[in-house]
């Protein structure tokens, strides 16, 4: 199963592959995960901000914490974002973490485990 933001591949409530089976993955797998969103959302007063732009999709808390990039397969990411996210790797990396950029659902499950 591919993680892509194509419509017609998603879930009825328009969430991607791994977000709407975030639950069952956590029992699955028997770790927790946590979605991460970067950017601003314009609210009611002003604005929420949310992380940094680069950060990665998801965290995946083990004993060696496990950061996750998911990409849709064909899909090109603006050269700027692109740049952000390999620094985000970089850090998180360099702090003695895991890092994976992934295509499929079946790469996600295997490095988490």
């Amino acid at each position: 199963m591919y993680c892509t933001k194509v419509r017609e591949e998603r879930d009825a409530d328009s969430r991607g592959p791994i977000e709407s089976d975030r639950a069952g993955l956590s029992e699955t797998t028997g770790k927790v995960w946590l979605r991460l969103n970067s950017g601003k959302v314009k609210v009611k007063r002003g604005y929420i901000h949310m992380a940094p732009e680069g950060t990665q999709d998801f965290i995946v808390f083990c004993p060696d914490p496990r950061w996750i990039e998911i990409k849709a397969p064909g899909q090109r990411t603006k050269k700027e974002r692109a740049e952000k996210q390999q620094q985000a790797a970089e850090r998180v990396i360099a702090l003695g973490h895991r890092h994976l950029r992934a295509t499929t659902l079946d790469e996600v499950i295997e490095f988490v485990q």
